[in-house]
C-alpha cells in the first residue's frame, strides 16, 4: 500500500513533464537519450510520432523497488524514474550518437489513466514495430559475469558442440545462476514484449547477446548442469529453466499469438505466478497475445476497481 502511494506521488511529479497526447490510434511518446560521458546527467527529450512510420528500440525491463528513485533530465526538467530503469539508461547511453527508446515508465504518463488505457491497448503493435526489444537483466554484479557472458558468446558459433563445463564451486556456476534468476523473468509483461518483436537481445550490464544464444544457454544448462545441483535450486526457489517456460504451451517468439486459441482466463491461469506493480496488469499484461474471440474487444480500464475488472471476465467466460 505504501509502495503504491509513493510511486503516484512520483507519478504525480513527473506529469508535469507531460503534454497531452492525442487519442487517436497510432499515435505515442519516444525517447531520445543524448549522448554524454559516463559521468554526466542523462539527458533526454521526449515527442510525439506514429508507430507506423518511427524507427526506434524498445525497453523490457523490471520496474525495481518504486521506493528508490534516481532523477534524469527531460526537456530540461527533472524526471524520477526507478534506480533499475536509471541503470539500464545509464548503461543504454551511448557516448557519441543519440538512442531512440520506448520506454513504458517514461513514454506514457503513469499519471493519466486515460492515456494509460489507450496506450496499453496498442503496446503489442508498439513491441511488434520495434527494430528491436532491448531486454535489460540488470547490472553486472561481479567479474564472473564476465566469464559467464563469454561461454553464452560460444554457443554463437554454428554448430557448436561447446560444454558448458561448471561446478558447484564453479563461480561462473554462480554467475549464470543469477543471471538466469533475474527479476525480469517473473514479470508478466514480458511475455508479449519477447514474443511480438522480430529481434530481442538481452543486455546484462554492459554485455549484451541474442535471445537465440540465451535460449540455447537455458537449455544447456537445464539438461547438463542444474540437474546434478537440485538442493541449490530447491533453496533459491526458482525455476530451473527461466527461458524454457517462453516455449510453454505451444507458445513461440516471432508469433504473436498462440499456437492453438488460448482465451484470457486461461492465460491468466497458465502465467498467474508472474509479477505486477498494478494487480490489474496480470490481465492487461497478456492482451497482446490473447487468441480467442471471446476476449475481442476487451479494453484495459485502469479507472475501475481491480475486483470488478476480475469478476467481469469471470462473467465473460
Amino acid at each position: 500500500m505504501l509502495e503504491r502511494y509513493l510511486a503516484n506521488v512520483v507519478f504525480r511529479l513527473n506529469a508535469r513533464v507531460y503534454q497531452p497526447l492525442h487519442p487517436k490510434p497510432g499515435i505515442f511518446r519516444l525517447l531520445t537519450i543524448w549522448p554524454a560521458e559516463s559521468s554526466d546527467c542523462i539527458k533526454c527529450t521526449l515527442e510525439t510520432a506514429f508507430w507506423q512510420c518511427s524507427e526506434y528500440e524498445a525497453l523490457s525491463y523490471a520496474w525495481g523497488d518504486i521506493r528508490f528513485f534516481r532523477s534524469i533530465s527531460i526537456d530540461d526538467k527533472t524526471f524520477f524514474v526507478t534506480s533499475e530503469l536509471f541503470a539500464a539508461l545509464h548503461a543504454l547511453r551511448s557516448e557519441t550518437t543519440k538512442r531512440v527508446l520506448w520506454v513504458d515508465a517514461i513514454c506514457i504518463n503513469q499519471y493519466d489513466a486515460g492515456e494509460r488505457e489507450r496506450q496499453v491497448q496498442q503496446m503489442n503493435h508498439i513491441y511488434q514495430n520495434a527494430k528491436k526489444v532491448v531486454v535489460w537483466l540488470g547490472k553486472q554484479y561481479s567479474y564472473n559475469t564476465n566469464r559467464a557472458l563469454e561461454n553464452l558468446g560460444r554457443l554463437r558459433r554454428p554448430n557448436s558442440h561447446f560444454q558448458m563445463d561448471v561446478t558447484e564451486n564453479d563461480l561462473t556456476y554462480y554467475a549464470l545462476e543469477r543471471l538466469f534468476h533475474c527479476q525480469w523473468w517473473r514479470r508478466i509483461w514480458v511475455i508479449q514484449e519477447v514474443a511480438l518483436p522480430s529481434k530481442v537481445a538481452f543486455q546484462y550490464g554492459p554485455y549484451s547477446v541474442d535471445w537465440d544464444v540465451v535460449q540455447e544457454a537455458s537449455r544447456r544448462l537445464k539438461i547438463q548442469i542444474w540437474p546434478q545441483f537440485p538442493d541449490i535450486i530447491h533453496r533459491s526457489g526458482n525455476s530451473p529453466m527461466p527461458a524454457e517456460w517462453f516455449m510453454t504451451f505451444g507458445f513461440h517468439k516471432h508469433q504473436s499469438t498462440m499456437s492453438r486459441h488460448y482465451n484470457l482466463l486461461e492465460l491468466a491461469h497458465m502465467f498467474r505466478s508472474r509479477q505486477a506493480t498494478d494487480p490489474r496488469d496480470k490481465l492487461y499484461g497478456l492482451l497482446g497475445i490473447v487468441s480467442s474471440r471471446l476476449d475481442t474487444g476487451l479494453m484495459p480500464e485502469y479507472s475501475k476497481p481491480c475486483h470488478i475488472i476480475y469478476m467481469e471476465l469471470f462473467k465473460r467466460h
